[in-house]
């Protein structure tokens, strides 16, 4: 039973009324059919016992007017001469009421049978609408179903078609991202080209100063001056290292990412995580639906496999009840015929006997009664011959009177009838021995076999009741778990579309991510040219400043060696001091030294062409990999689509199976007979075209599959 706890509340406690209400409604129809099922068996079971009391009346009533008429027609044969014409008229009369009652018997007999085989016809028609009643409330059923799996895959493709909605907007949100993204790249480019305006105003400036410094470095032969330069040179230095400064922090600023970039490639992180997750947990699921469809696909065939061999255990018991009685019906039949038979021809004796009983005393006892007629004679045998039968069955020993005229026959017809009295003989004790043998088969077979054919029949419509029960639960339970199976594909088909999408959306953001850092990369590149470039040049010029300064004289030359010297020393201590100033002034020195820092300038771009070559072969190495991820993933759902084709196949001809065998189970000797006659025409018939149409009635019985179909009619073809 359902527990109901404190913190239920009312949604949970109605949607526990409603279930224990279906239950009811459930528990109410299956008391229905059992009541309408108990009532037509009482029908059944009322009419057979009404038919089996008028054959066992009829068989009790035949066999003592048999008896009466053997009795009748040898005994009394010394009455004849005491009874009138009169009496006999009434005796005469007397046996026709008699004849007349049992006719009124049999005629009762005969309606009685005929109101049990109507009543056991009205109860099988009644079982035969009831079960089309039952088969076009399954079909209707089946309609709604395959109608409701229809709404079903609409409101999927109506939800596919949502989905597919939100990820255009989706796409469309990102586009706009993306163009803003590109807005603000635009807009720290023309940041950057600002900042290299400024940057080369600056140059500009520093090449001024250093022209004057120059002038001034001329100048300073004089020793009362050196302080002033050194001055102005700490000054320009500190100016340049300020420029230098506000130059790093706006090329900082413009290499420092925006975090809109960063938040949106952390959700692209956080979403390809999540997606691999749930991956994993649906594959995971997959996996034990399938087992847990294996397992119950298997325990279902074992089960279906043991009620068959239950049912088939069953339909031999019946048909080997079947044959028994009708051999036991074939059997009574003949001994009925038999014993008729056998009675016919001791009646037929017994008047001859009796024919000539009477003449014989007809002959002793002329002498009296010479004068009486046949008439008077006949009334008074008939009067004598009751009288005696009285007085015999009164008396305290009476007297074998069918002895005592057989040895009146005996002593006086024996010269004449000796060969009739040993047939008759023969006739009575073979007569005597099949009576007792029929009235034994049949009070025994009447008894036991009816106990015990009735106590089958209630066994086996028993277990035939829960056979059928179990088969519609295993039925009931094999389309729940189909049904499930089909919610768990469906769920498996979106989740896997899902993650489809989901993964060409990440490779699509991926490919444009690396198409922007590639660009971005380029840019660098043609920026890194340029200033190579710019910077060859400007060395250019140093060289020839530094040739024109060669031919200064030589205290110019200590004097700028000692400046050069100072502003090394300037530019080592501090953090963020100018390399050009400092190549500027040790370039002054020789023409050397200009030479290795130009080379150094060389090497440091070969090496960031280096790096940014290592950095593309990086992002096209991952776009491959991420490429063969996609290729992989693509190839496995389409292995478990197929998989999955597969196996719904495998369940619908399982299904297919069980409902075929179930049809079979309810009407199988009508199929079985139909088959049989297909079959039998298969085999007799020699034309192609008609082998060919049994072949498509057999493959309609069987229920053959198109895969089946096409081999049989390929291999068809090899035999025609």
């Amino acid at each position: 039973m359902t527990t109901i706890t404190e913190h239920t509340n009312r949604r949970e406690l109605c949607e526990i009324i409603c279930a224990q209400q279906e239950k009811l409604k459930h528990y109410q129809t299956k008391l229905k059919d059992l009541v309408r099922g108990y009532k037509s068996l009482q029908k059944e079971k009322e009419a057979l016992e009404a038919s089996f009391k008028a054959i066992s009346s009829q068989k009790k009533t035949n066999v003592p007017e048999d008896t009466q008429k053997v009795e009748n027609k040898f005994g009394d044969t010394d009455k004849e001469e005491s009874e009138s014409s009169e009496k006999s008229q009434e005796t005469q009369d007397a046996g026709h009421a008699e004849h007349s009652s049992i006719g009124c018997k049999d005629s009762q007999q005969v309606e009685a049978l005929s109101e049990a085989l109507v009543t056991l016809t009205e109860e099988k028609s009644r079982m035969e609408a009831a079960f089309q009643g039952d088969r076009r409330r399954l079909l209707q059923e089946k309609e709604v179903a395959i109608k409701q799996l229809n709404e079903q895959e609409q409101a999927a493709s109506a939800n596919v078609k949502a989905l597919e909605a939100k990820l255009s907007e989706l796409r469309m949100k990102l586009r706009e991202e993306q163009t803003q993204r590109e807005h603000e790249e635009s807009n720290h480019a023309a940041m950057l080209r600002e900042l290299q305006r400024l940057v080369a105003q600056e140059r500009r400036t520093r090449e001024a100063l250093e022209e004057k410094l120059e002038a001034v470095t001329l100048r300073a032969a004089q020793a009362d001056r050196v302080k002033e330069y050194e001055a102005k040179v700490q000054r320009l230095t500190l100016e340049l290292t300020e420029v230098r400064r506000r130059l790093s922090d706006a090329e900082a600023k413009a290499d420092e990412p925006s975090p809109l970039l960063l938040k949106v490639q952390q959700e692209l992180v956080d979403l390809k995580v999540k997606h691999q997750q749930e991956l994993e947990c649906e594959l995971e699921r997959a996996a034990q639906a399938q087992a847990e469809l294996k397992q119950q696909a298997s325990g279902s065939e074992t089960r279906v496999a043991s009620l068959e061999g239950h049912l088939q255990e069953l339909s031999q018991a019946v048909g080997t009840y079947d044959r028994l009685r009708l051999q036991d019906r074939v059997a009574i039949e003949r001994l009925r015929e038999r014993v008729s038979q056998l009675a016919r021809e001791n009646a037929t004796l017994a008047c001859s006997a009796g024919l000539g009983i009477g003449t014989g005393v007809d002959y002793a006892e002329g002498s009296e009664d010479s004068n009486l007629d046949v008439a008077t004679l006949l009334d008074r045998f008939t009067k004598l011959r009751q009288t005696l039968k009285e007085a015999n069955q009164r008396a305290e020993n009476p007297v074998n009177l069918m002895a005592y005229f057989r040895e009146l026959a005996e002593e006086e017809v024996l010269g004449l009838h000796a060969k009739c009295h040993e047939e008759q003989e023969q006739l009575k004790d073979e007569f005597e021995r099949y009576k007792a043998r029929a009235q034994s088969v049949i009070k025994n077979g009447s008894s036991l076999k009816g106990q015990e054919s009735s106590r089958e029949k209630e066994v086996l419509h028993r277990q035939v009741k829960e056979l059928q029960g179990q088969v519609k639960s295993l039925r009931a339970h094999y389309e729940a778990e189909e049904q499930k199976n089909r919610e768990k594909l469906t769920q498996l088909q979106n989740a896997m579309t899902d993650a489809t999408v989901a993964h060409r959306q990440e490779q699509c953001n991926l490919e444009s991510t690396w198409r922007t850092k590639m660009a971005e990369l380029e840019s660098l590149m043609q920026g890194q040219r340029e200033r190579t470039l710019a910077l060859l040049e400007e060395k250019d010029r140093e060289l020839h400043v530094l040739r024109a300064a060669t031919l200064a004289p030589n205290h110019a030359l200590s004097a700028m060696r000692n400046a050069g010297n100072r502003a090394e020393r300037t530019a080592d201590s501090g953090d963020s001091a100018d390399p050009l100033l400092y190549e500027l002034l040790a370039g002054q020195t020789s023409s050397k030294n200009g030479n290795t820092k130009a080379e150094r300038q060389l090497l440091f771009y070969v090496q960031e062409l280096a790096r940014k070559d290592v950095e593309v072969a990086q992002a096209l190495r991952a776009k491959h990999d991420a490429e063969s991820a996609l290729r992989d993933l693509q190839r496995v759902s389409l292995t478990r689509e197929r998989r999955d084709a597969q196996e719904l196949e495998i369940l619908k001809l399982r299904l297919r199976q069980l409902e075929d065998s179930q049809h079979l189970g309810k009407g199988g000797s009508v199929n079985l007979q139909y088959l049989k006659n297909v079959v039998l025409q298969y085999l007799l018939c020699a034309d192609s075209s008609s082998r060919r149409h049994m072949l498509n009635a057999i493959a309609a019985g069987l229920h053959f599959t198109s895969a089946e179909m096409d081999l049989v009619l390929q291999a068809a073809a090899a035999w025609w």
